[in-house]
């Protein structure tokens, strides 16, 4: 249990401040401020051999950035993500792995309160369903 408690708070890739966290990457560490997160969405990897859950950050300034199950830290990362944005289910991850191997991509959070459609149009360039 103690092994278990520690992956659930160790930073890993991540360091958080109280306004901000920043993401060691291979380019060096950046920063990423949480009022100027736009949009979340949530998916799966579709590859049969991984399946790992990941979470994309659409900022206000057009960056964004895919944070991974596989990355160390990941979930302390999402206890910060579901304080930082309160209307977030704490269970989304469980809701999106299922059923495996398939994308599940959901719409978490979005400031401009855009549809799915919409959302996935904006930050993907992806064409409204």
């Amino acid at each position: 249990m103690e092994f278990f408690q520690q992956l659930l708070e160790a930073n890993g890739q991540f360091q958080y401040q109280a306004k901000s966290f920043s993401l060691k990457l291979p380019g060096g560490r950046v920063r990423y401020h949480w009022n100027e997160v736009s949009t979340i969405f949530g998916g799966q990897d579709n590859e049969v051999s991984s399946g790992d859950l990941y979470v994309d950050l659409f900022f206000k300034d057009g960056s964004q950035v895919r944070v991974k199950e596989e990355m160390e830290g990941w979930y302390r990362f999402l206890k910060e993500l579901v304080a930082h944005f309160p209307g977030l289910e704490p269970d989304w991850d469980i809701d999106i792995s299922s059923p495996i191997n398939q994308s599940n991509l959901t719409l978490l959070y979005d400031k401009l309160k855009r549809s799915m459609p919409r959302a996935l149009e904006d930050c993907y360039d992806l064409p409204l369903i």
